[in-house]
C-alpha cells in the first residue's frame, strides 16, 4: 500500500472544516498506519484520545496507537496513561524510554 499517500490525503481531508473532513481523515490515517505510518499511529492515538472522528473516547485505544507509533512523544503519553491507571512501574520505564529518545 501507500502509507504516505494516505497520510498525505488525512492532511487534505482536514482542510476540509466539517465533521466530513475529519471522518475522511481518520479512515486514511487508518490505513497509514496499517502501512507503518508511525505519525499516522501517532495522530490516530491523539483521535481516540479526544474523540475526535472516532465513535467515542478511548484512551486505552489511544495509548495503543501511541505505544505502537514508538514515537517519543508517543512513549510520553503512553507513561501518562500508565500512571492514570495506576501503573506507576510503567509509566516511569515508558517515561525513561521517551527521555532517552530525546522527548
Amino acid at each position: 500500500q501507500a502509507p504516505d499517500a494516505y497520510f498525505g490525503l488525512a492532511t487534505l481531508a482536514l482542510k476540509n472544516k466539517g465533521l466530513e473532513g475529519v471522518l475522511i481523515a481518520v479512515q486514511c490515517l487508518l490505513a497509514a498506519a496499517r502501512g507503518g505510518h508511525v505519525f499516522s499511529m501517532f495522530n490516530l492515538g491523539i483521535a481516540h484520545l479526544y474523540g475526535y472522528g472516532v465513535p467515542k473516547r478511548d484512551p486505552n485505544l489511544a495509548a495503543e496507537w501511541f505505544l505502537a507509533s514508538y514515537l517519543p512523544e508517543g512513549l510520553a503519553a503512553v507513561a501518562m496513561h500508565r500512571q492514570s491507571v495506576g501503573e506507576r512501574a510503567e509509566a516511569n520505564r515508558f517515561q525513561e524510554i521517551a527521555q532517552r529518545l530525546g522527548y
